[in-house]
């Protein structure tokens, strides 16, 4: 699958830059069901590029605006928090094992925390799940991500969404579990 890759990619992008909203040949759910496939793909991938091949920097750069910008398209639709946890997150947190490029992954890591202010909670709880899936794959590595994610973390805490709030301690128990450190003592009431 490597292999194709570089023809395969400007269909990709193309695919994936679509504005739902602005296309009249496709309904909504098949362009979910095909931006959802690209991304299980695209993770797919990433997921045997051992040497870094694909994920290269300039590749991640591309692509990570391209990927984010899923949960602005489709922040609205029913689906979304089913594309967001299966599809989007996934493709992330995949991304940032993958690449090689330590300035690249704090740069996904920087993306997905800049959407945690947004004012939608669906979009606050995706974050969320986000980070859960970077810290489940990223593992103890994590722990390198981990204070930048803090302020994000606490301000979720406190969330007027009480959903969110209660996604917000999921989080923090996963960080905990994978970072292999107390993090409760910086965050009051989790249950």
């Amino acid at each position: 699958m490597l292999l194709f890759m570089p023809i395969f990619m400007p269909t990709v992008k193309t695919q994936l830059s679509l504005d739902p909203t602005n296309c009249e040949n496709l309904t909504i759910d098949e362009i979910l069901f095909v931006n959802s496939s690209l991304l299980k793909c695209l993770t797919n991938v990433m997921s045997h590029d051992i040497n870094g091949s694909f994920t290269s920097s300039e590749t991640t750069n591309q692509l990570l605006p391209i990927i984010v910008n899923q949960w602005k398209f489709f922040l609205d639709y029913e689906e979304f928090p089913e594309f967001s946890s299966h599809s989007v997150c996934p493709c992330l947190s995949q991304m940032m094992l993958a690449c090689q490029d330590e300035e690249v992954k704090a740069s996904i890591h920087k993306q997905v925390l800049s959407f945690a202010r947004d004012s939608n909670p669906r979009m606050r709880k995706a974050v969320l799940v986000a980070i859960q899936s970077m810290a489940n794959r990223l593992l103890e590595e994590y722990s390198l991500f981990y204070p930048e994610a803090v302020p994000v973390l606490a301000d979720l805490k406190e969330d007027h969404n009480p959903e969110v709030e209660q996604e917000c301690d999921n989080t923090l128990r996963t960080i905990e579990k994978v970072v292999g450190e107390a993090v409760y003592e910086h965050f009051p009431k989790i249950e």
